[in-house]
């Protein structure tokens, strides 16, 4: 008991420093307090981007209740098309609500990442760019993409 006790606390103290790592380091200086819009290549835009169809309208936002089932973010896949607003919504407060290192999202080519809290529960970001934007809890475990659709 006497080596295993230390070797234990050890253990959780080098996944305590991992997750504050990923979570101040890797999110970095660029981390978004979800109240700016950015575009899919991560420059923060002041105004909705209208493209050059028209297909963007003010308030045209395609909104997701992000919740936590079967041990990863529900839905995981989430189809938005080019050009569209997305607002992921962190579910805080049903069955299904996001808990631990789930509140935290991270979207690490957006430079985007933010503990999800009551009352400042939504990251929003103008899709631009068609493809895969992978997203993931603070600690890594929890993990899911964004598809933008051309």
């Amino acid at each position: 008991m006497k080596i295993i006790g230390p070797g234990i606390i050890s253990i959780f103290i080098i996944a305590a420093l991992s997750s504050i790592y990923l979570n101040t380091v890797l999110a970095g200086k660029n981390a978004d307090s979800g109240n700016s819009i950015k575009a899919a290549d991560g420059q923060a835009q002041t105004q909705p981007n209208t493209a050059p169809n028209g297909a963007i309208q003010q308030g045209d936002v395609k909104e997701v209740k992000l919740q936590f089932k079967d041990y990863n973010y529900y839905p995981n896949s989430i189809y938005v098309k080019k050009g569209q607003k997305l607002r992921l919504v962190g579910d805080l407060d049903s069955g299904n609500k996001l808990i631990g290192c789930y509140t935290y999202v991270r979207i690490p080519s957006l430079g985007i990442g933010k503990r999800l809290v009551q009352g400042d529960n939504a990251i929003e970001f103008l899709a631009d760019k068609p493809g895969k934007i992978p997203f993931t809890c603070g600690m890594g475990m929890g993990t899911g993409e964004i598809i933008v659709q051309a």
